[in-house]
């Protein structure tokens, strides 16, 4: 009796983070979504959108922190508010929980191709060789990343990513 009881009280647990994390993607897509359909879309109603999600998604990790499923979406909340280094954590923790989420590699290898893509092309001749080395590394990172994204569905997005990997590692 004590085991179904433990059992039935982890499956709400599970049952509620998993709700959470419904509601909390739908506020995140309609905020993905208002940044191309509205043309006249303002900054703040976007984080508006992305501030409904975050404590919702923060309450379903409380309840299931085990879930990559939660760590993937706070990270995709992060990277809308604009904190990239809180959304490759986010990802980074995701990818330990499960490594075979595909779309934690894919936005974080997403993620490290933009900057490694940055580091490469800084204002300073100087400081651009000096970031060679580091942008290389994580281009390198990305497109192991990117590999591990297998059956994401947007092509295009990979191969963009793809080139600008090449593109930070100097590989014309």
């Amino acid at each position: 009796e004590r085991i179904d009881r433990k059992r039935a009280e982890e499956k709400i647990r599970r049952v509620d983070a998993e709700t959470a994390f419904e509601l909390g993607r739908r506020s995140l897509d309609d905020a993905k979504h208002y940044l191309y359909v509205k043309g006249d879309a303002e900054y703040a109603d976007i984080l508006s959108q992305v501030e409904k999600a975050r404590p919702v998604i923060q309450a379903g990790i409380a309840k299931a922190p085990e879930m990559a499923l939660g760590h993937y979406l706070l990270g995709r909340a992060w990277e809308l508010s604009g904190y990239w280094d809180r959304a490759e954590e986010a990802w980074r923790v995701s990818i330990r929980l499960d490594p075979s989420f595909a779309p934690a590699h894919f936005e974080l290898g997403r993620l490290l191709v933009v900057n490694a893509f940055i580091a490469t092309h800084d204002v300073s001749r100087r400081k651009r060789e000096l970031n060679q080395p580091a942008a290389r590394a994580t281009a390198e990172e990305a497109q192991r990343e990117l590999a591990l994204a297998k059956g994401m569905e947007d092509e295009l997005q990979r191969v963009i990513a793809e080139a600008m990997a090449a593109f930070a590692k100097r590989d014309f």
